[in-house]
This record gives structure tokens, C-alpha cells and sequence, in this order.
């Protein structure tokens, strides 16, 4: 899919839509300063998850849902080589999980 936005207001929406819509795993791309950070922390607003930051230099944050499941925020923009993410595999596959990345 692709989303076109005028202001961040436009894409928190976005980010909001995204998270009703029942499903539980995102993967993001865009150039830095596309707006990724914005639009997930619309997602986050709407599944209960407030003042998150990008995870650039951790390369995951990881948040507690009311709901015991997780909410699980990637960025692997720092990732050179596939094998250094493998460890998100086990996160991603959890169904416990809900994964932006």
C-alpha cells in the first residue's frame, strides 16, 4: 500500500487506521524524514501507547499492552547485514507481538 499525507496530522491518522485493522505485523519503508516515526505513533495512540520515540540506535522498543501482548517497535536502518536482524524473528512470529518495523 501506499499513503500520501499532507501534514503529521494526516499520517498519525494514517497510523491509527492502520492499527484497526486487525492485523499484527507492519514493516515501514521511506526515506529518513519520511514521516515513519510519525505514522507509527499514530498507531501506537490508538492501540494505548503514548510518547514513544524511534528505536534508531536500540534497534527495538519494546511497550506492554493493557492486554498483556506487546507492542514492538523496530528500526532497522543501521542494519547492514540480514543475519543482524535475525534476532526479531522470534518477536515478530510471537502472535503475543503486535511489530512495526
Amino acid at each position: 500500500m501506499e499513503y500520501l499525507s499532507k501534514n503529521i496530522e494526516e499520517t498519525k491518522e494514517i497510523g491509527r487506521q492502520l492499527a484497526r485493522s486487525g492485523h499484527r505485523v507492519f514493516v515501514f519503508s521511506g526515506e529518513l524524514g519520511a514521516g515513519k516515526t510519525s505514522l507509527i505513533q499514530g498507531f501506537a495512540e490508538e492501540i494505548g501507547v503514548f510518547n514513544i520515540t524511534s528505536p534508531t540506535f536500540v534497534l527495538m522498543n519494546k511497550y506492554q499492552l493493557k492486554d498483556n501482548r506487546n507492542f514492538c517497535h523496530f528500526d532497522f536502518y543501521r542494519i547492514e547485514d540480514d543475519k543482524e536482524a535475525m534476532f526479531a524473528k522470534e518477536i515478530i512470529f510471537d502472535e503475543n507481538n503486535i511489530v512495526c518495523i
